[in-house]
């Protein structure tokens, strides 16, 4: 009986410590933060059906590793499509008049020098550590952009974009383009 209470008395303070701790891993993933602009003049209030952007969606790559995949299009697509019908937002082709246009850009680039801190060589002179100089890296940054158009005028109404150090671009991308049009229509 004894090594059952003893027991019992270790196992609370170890669950609750790994509650804590998965509570702040999943605490620290990066949030996606989109970026908005639009024309403050336009009603998007009275759009209901839309149309893609006749133009095919910009694919911009500079000397990046990364590749937006046909696959990719496809996820920005379907997160775009389904997000927009959620919405109550009607899919008509480009010549039935839509009251807007969609089209979206994916664009890789590389930033600029990243400084390091002075990087320790494991020597000491006296109680002295030895440093070596900063070494300087660059990281790849990936944009996902939305764009809205007025089906009457083509003029811009609005605009979304979510940018974020590359890393798998596969498994965030889609989560990116929902997140982006999830702002869609602007708060009156």
């Amino acid at each position: 009986m004894f090594k059952s209470i003893n027991r019992m008395k270790y196992r609370g303070p170890t669950l609750g410590l790994t509650t804590i701790c998965a509570l702040l891993m999943v605490s620290c993933a990066t949030p996606i933060k989109v970026v908005t602009n639009y024309d403050s003049s336009v009603d998007v209030s009275q759009y209901r059906t839309y149309a893609w952007a006749t133009d095919t969606a910009q694919i911009a790559q500079r000397g990046s590793k990364v590749s937006v995949t046909p696959f990719n299009v496809s996820r920005i697509e379907t997160a775009i499509e389904g997000e927009l019908a959620a919405k109550g937002y009607r899919r008509v082709e480009p010549d039935e008049s839509p009251c807007f246009a969609v089209s979206f850009t994916v664009r890789v680039t590389e930033s600029g020098p990243i400084p390091s801190r002075p990087t320790h060589r494991g020597v000491s002179y006296g109680h002295w550590p030895v440093y070596g100089p900063p070494v300087e890296s660059s990281q790849e940054v990936h944009l996902v952009s939305i764009e809205i158009f007025d089906g009457t005028t083509r003029q811009p109404v609005w605009h979304g974009a979510v940018g974020r150090v590359t890393g798998d671009v596969e498994s965030t991308i889609a989560e990116e383009a929902y997140a982006i049009i999830g702002k869609f229509p602007p708060a009156a």
